[in-house]
């Protein structure tokens, strides 16, 4: 990959966006450096990147000049630190390598591109926006979490049990990252809960049983929670009840106590449920949460 400059020399020009095997990396033929003081670089080339970009109906960077992709993509000026340096230092941080999303395990990249050609169309065209300019890291450890520190922000660690819907999650935080949108959408959480008590005459798990047994299993305790499809559901009622009622998946009561979580939470599990795109799942989400499935659904346009 050459610099986009009038420095550039054409033997370096000529090489830019061309494809070697790396058993066939030479230098001074065919890779870094070509010559003394060489400004050059190599980066990774992911055939799934193309039929990705295929799929957006969007046209790849490289068809492009840089200022037009940025101006298309409204993107920031990038800091004079290289992405290798920045992701470095990060990995100092977190104690984790932090990567590209091209650097992940080639199954996590393939399975959420194949996601995004089944998700809802509006989430998969946000995603696209996003996922490549963030960075990742992965841990030996279950769950995942979006960083957003100082010294950190912009990056997601994926848990080892990780899944496409669980990266889309959390790509909806990083997209409310200073919870901007999220912040809008406290009336329609509050006003889905009274409806919601309302209904179930305030037996909200008698209610999910009895409306929607095939997303309901019952435990050993003869409590029930929801399956895990349904985990964006379940997060978001455990979020309203302040964490004391569990539905099979959700964050300590300490977790909601903070102001703009449970905003927070429900915009990134609307992420994920449209992102899966199971209509069975988007149904109940749409009868349980109906202003905040319009309201989010009105944010996320305005997105893109």
């Amino acid at each position: 990959m050459a610099t986009m400059d009038a420095r550039t020399c054409e033997v370096c020009g000529a090489l830019d966006g061309k494809h070697f095997p790396i058993k066939d990396a030479t230098p001074g033929i065919n890779f870094p450096p070509m010559h003394p003081n060489d400004r050059c670089t190599t980066v990774e080339y992911d055939p799934e990147d193309a039929a990705d970009w295929a799929a957006s109906g969007e046209k790849m960077p490289e068809s492009m000049t840089y200022e037009e992709w940025k101006d298309k993509q409204g993107i920031e000026e990038e800091s004079d630190v290289s992405d290798t340096v920045r992701r470095a230092a990060k990995s100092l941080v977190t104690g984790k390598k932090v990567v590209s999303f091209s650097a992940l395990p080639q199954e996590v990249r393939k399975d959420f591109r194949a996601g995004l050609n089944n998700a809802n169309p509006e989430v998969a065209k946000a995603l696209r926006k996003v996922y490549r300019d963030v960075d990742y890291a992965i841990s030996k450890k279950e769950g995942s979490i979006h960083l957003h520190g100082v010294f950190s922000k912009n990056t997601v660690v994926l848990g080892s049990n990780s899944s496409p819907g669980t990266i889309a999650h959390e790509l909806f935080h990083e997209m409310d990252a200073d919870r901007a949108i999220s912040s809008g959408l406290t009336l329609a959480i509050a006003q889905d809960q009274v409806s919601l008590n309302m209904a179930s005459n305030g037996d909200i798990k008698a209610y999910l049983q009895m409306k929607y047994p095939n997303a309901v299993r019952t435990k050993k305790s003869g409590d029930i929670a929801l399956n895990n499809p349904y985990r964006g559901i379940a997060d978001i009622l455990n979020g309203m009840s302040g964490g004391k009622e569990w539905y099979g998946f959700g964050h300590s009561k300490k977790y909601w106590k903070t102001p703009g979580n449970l905003e927070a939470e429900a915009w990134a599990q609307f992420g994920r449920t449209y992102y899966n795109n199971d209509p069975d799942v988007k149904k109940m989400f749409e009868d349980i949460f109906p202003n905040l499935s319009t309201h989010a659904m009105m944010a996320l346009k305005g997105l893109i």
